[in-house]
């Protein structure tokens, strides 16, 4: 993945820490926080067993394993607070996977 998709990706996952502590305070962040400690582990996926405080430190490697787990992480955070905006945060991360998806299929035509 390209260094500037990199770039983008923090981007959002910073984007997103500060909806979901703007519509669910705290506990969303907490709530995200502990989805992504509880993804199981799976061969050749990093587990963030701390969530993603350490965003800052992160390499390459770290943001695609973000990537491949963010929308299950983001699903449901918000849905007894405001299941609108619950939708809005989850759909930000299918549009960009898909957008990924969409992008390593054009360089392997």
């Amino acid at each position: 993945m390209h260094h500037v998709d990199l770039g983008l990706f923090k981007y959002q996952i910073t984007y997103a820490h500060e909806f979901l502590k703007l519509y669910g305070g705290q506990t969303a962040v907490d709530k995200m926080n502990q989805h992504f400690s509880e993804i199981p582990r799976f061969k050749g996926l990093k587990i963030f067993h701390n969530g993603i405080d350490n965003i800052k430190q992160m390499t390459a490697n770290e943001f695609r394993n973000l990537m491949k787990v963010s929308v299950f992480v983001m699903d449901g955070i918000l849905k007894d607070v405001n299941s609108v905006k619950d939708y809005k945060i989850t759909e930000l991360f299918v549009l960009w996977n898909e957008m990924c998806m969409k992008k390593s299929q054009q360089k392997a035509s």
